[in-house]
């Protein structure tokens, strides 16, 4: 019978990184085993460590508290420490490094003795200090910065750079005793045993040029932090020498590099990640931003040997480079930091057009001005605090101010949030250009991003760039239409009902209302006074008109059929908002209209009775708890500023949330609709009785 074949892979999750950022939140992520190597994950922040095939050496298998260890030891003495593993997991590991890789997986023990005194030694990358034959402490030669001897100590010190919190526990220094040997007591005066284990360590560890400069870059502009700094390339670290500060930097500490072209078309932006945020007092940089003239020609040299940097690098990189300078300087730094500079590829964003301003869109974040770059695997937002967005962390994007009928300025740009599958915040981008919203959305399509508010399938090439057809699948936009659908079907309702007073008075607006008086009825005092204000300077236009229009001969009575009422912009002049005297029921003789030259004509009265138009899922909310939780938060905020927090909290609310307060908006608006109903049908019971008091009233006023 055949056997099963080897599986392509195999994952294993909740692995935690060993090392001495095993105790970070991001040590956390998962493991996997491919033909290529292996590869593991943070789940925080995304960041990949990988380790070639060619490049594994030996491999342990270590009991730990709680858990196991899988050991692996790589080419130029690294050690990757992957803590977590099942006991179960073991035979599963040992049979694919050993049929994919030809690795035998060796058992190793771990002293707990907690012992001071044992065997020191050096080998394997690493300086190994035993109990009782099993390792009880390990230092890869990787940390170790420099060795010295004093007496009969040696003394070994580790590594450090600027990434280190102020929280963190770090070795800085360890000292081993190696007493004399009695045996040699009477010799011609060799070596102690302290400064012969120095010497291997220098040997072993290549400590004699750890510290030394082998590339340096002059004079290079960095946007962050900003500055010109000298660039010093070492064998485990880079220094960057600047006028007011200098910063040290581990390559393990690289998490990614970024070459992407700046938009005035002279320059490129080569950017390092940092897994650990670069620190300066209170200040952190997690990326590093090297701004790079595109057609400066450059010319560097590896303080190495030939062979020596065969070895190091193979064929990354050669002792001479040269060519422009951001094609060099991004070549030496990959070759050390051992990471991969990614770019826009031929198949990027806006992938038609071959201009550099079409690979980035000029937006803004939290009010910082910068370009978004959308990468293969990555959001880069490029400014003076860049942002970094892995697409693995991207929950969706949702699309904002789509729609061009909603204002002239959203014609022109729209605005995405994007939502991140962790707790960290929403990253809201605004300002985006109008023509790239095609482009983007055929991106994001292709990048398989979820996108929020937007039916992709009914996204449709045919249509034109920026049309009012582009936004018909957006049921964001679709409910804002139908609102405003029904809010003038409301409207158009309470028209209709106060023509059906007098078929004779269409030209009356005085009583009537506008749909802005309607819309603020609710409103304080301070928008009644705004919209009697707008009314007076109404009323003064209309009066210099009535003026001129009774000098020529015009009648006082009012009436309408010698002088009809101008049909030019309605409401506009005071004739216009008359009633007639014979509508009124007011004759001559009798008592004289309101209308007559030099009377003030009176507001027409809201009815008190009339029903309050439902509010908005927002206002409720506002008036329910937004607007007491901003004045606890901020007691001396004024209007303005409790507006603005309360918009900013509703735009950031879960979806559920807001559907509590839909619901309530949706019942109050039927509330709306039923009283409104009862109202008009009152309102035109009643008018008869109206018509017949205003004949008596007349007729009163003939008899007298």
């Amino acid at each position: 019978m055949a056997e099963a074949a080897a599986p392509e892979s195999q994952t294993f999750g909740n692995i935690r990184l060993g090392g001495k950022d095993a105790h970070r939140d991001e040590s956390v992520g998962t493991l996997r085993l491919y033909s290529e190597g292996v590869g593991w994950k943070s789940r925080a922040t995304g960041n990949v460590i990988s380790v070639s095939k060619a490049d594994l050496r030996k491999a342990e298998w270590i009991k730990i508290p709680h858990a196991h260890q899988l050991k692996l030891r790589a080419r130029g003495g690294f050690v990757y420490k992957y803590n977590g593993f099942r006991g179960q997991d073991k035979e599963t590991v040992r049979g694919y490094l050993s049929n994919t890789f030809g690795l035998e997986v060796e058992d190793a023990k771990v002293s707990y003795k907690g012992w001071n005194w044992g065997t020191s030694s050096v080998g394997n990358g690493a300086i190994t200090f035993a109990i009782e034959d099993n390792t009880a402490l390990e230092i890869p030669l990787t940390d170790v910065a420099s060795a010295a001897s004093q007496k009969n100590e040696a003394v070994i010190e580790m590594q450090m750079d600027d990434t280190v919190q102020p929280d963190d526990e770090v070795i800085t220094e360890i000292r081993f005793f190696l007493p004399p040997d009695r045996s040699d007591e009477a010799g011609d005066g060799d070596a102690t045993p302290a400064e012969g284990f120095v010497e291997l360590v220098k040997q072993s560890g290549d400590l004699e040029v750890a510290g030394a400069s082998l590339v340096t870059l002059d004079d290079l502009q960095v946007q962050v932090p900003r500055g010109r700094y000298d660039v010093e390339l070492c064998d485990k670290f880079m220094r960057l020498h600047g006028k007011t500060n200098d910063y040290k930097i581990l390559y393990t500490n690289v998490s990614g590099l970024y070459l992407v072209p700046k938009q005035d078309g002279h320059h490129m932006s080569l950017v390092i990640s940092l897994e650990h945020p670069l620190r300066q007092g209170a200040t952190s940089y997690p990326h590093l931003v090297f701004q790079l003239p595109r057609d400066q020609p450059t010319d560097v040299e590896v303080q190495l040997s030939e062979g020596e940097i065969a070895s190091r690098f193979g064929d990354k990189l050669d002792k001479f480079e040269s060519g422009d300078m951001p094609s060099v300087v991004g070549k030496v730094i990959s070759a050390f930091a051992k990471k991969k500079v990614q770019g826009i590829k031929s198949g990027g964003f806006n992938a038609e057009s071959k201009e550099d301003r079409n690979k980035s869109i000029r937006c803004s974040l939290k009010a910082v001005d910068g370009f978004l770059y959308p990468l293969d695997k990555v959001f880069f937002f490029l400014s003076n605090k860049p942002v970094l967005i892995s697409f693995d962390n991207v929950s969706s994007v949702e699309f904002n101010r789509v729609d061009q009928a909603s204002s002239s300025a959203a014609a022109r740009t729209f605005d995405i949030t994007v939502h991140a599958k962790d707790n960290s915040a929403d990253a809201q981008f605004v300002n985006l250009q109008r023509q790239d919203y095609k482009e983007f959305v055929r991106f994001l399509q292709a990048k398989k991003v979820r996108i929020k508010n937007f039916a992709a399938a009914g996204y449709s090439e045919g249509r034109g760039r920026g049309g009012a057809d582009d936004d018909d699948d957006d049921p964001y936009m679709n409910q804002i239409r139908e609102r405003e659908r029904a809010r003038q079907q409301a409207a158009a309702d309470d028209d209709d009902d106060d023509d059906d007073d007098d078929e004779d008075d269409e030209d009356f607006v005085g009583g009537s209302g506008s749909e802005v008086d309607e819309e603020f009825d609710e409103g304080d005092e301070d928008d009644e006074e705004s919209a009697f204000k707008k009314e007076k300077g109404k009323k003064k236009k209309a009066k210099t008109e009535d003026s001129d229009e009774d000098s020529d001969g015009g009648s006082d009575d009012g009436s309408d059929e010698e002088k009809p009422a101008k049909a030019k912009k309605p409401a506009k002049s005071k004739a216009e908002g008359k009633r007639p005297a014979e509508a009124l029921g007011i004759m001559g003789g009798g008592k004289k209209a309101k209308t007559e030259k030099g009377a003030k004509k009176k507001k027409a009265k809201k009815d008190p009775n009339a029903p309050k138009r439902g509010q908005t899922a927002f206002m409720l909310w506002m008036n329910g708890e937004g607007r007491d939780q901003a004045r606890e938060t901020n007691p001396s905020a004024t209007i303005g500023e409790i507006g603005k927090a309360c918009g900013e909290v509703w735009r950031n609310m879960d979806a559920e949330t807001k559907a509590t307060w839909q619901q309530k908006a949706d019942a109050d608006k039927a509330r709306y609709e039923r009283e409104m109903a009862e109202y008009n049908a009152s309102a035109k019971t009643e008018e008869p009785d109206d018509d017949n008091e205003a004949e008596a009233e007349a007729s009163d006023d003939d008899d007298e």
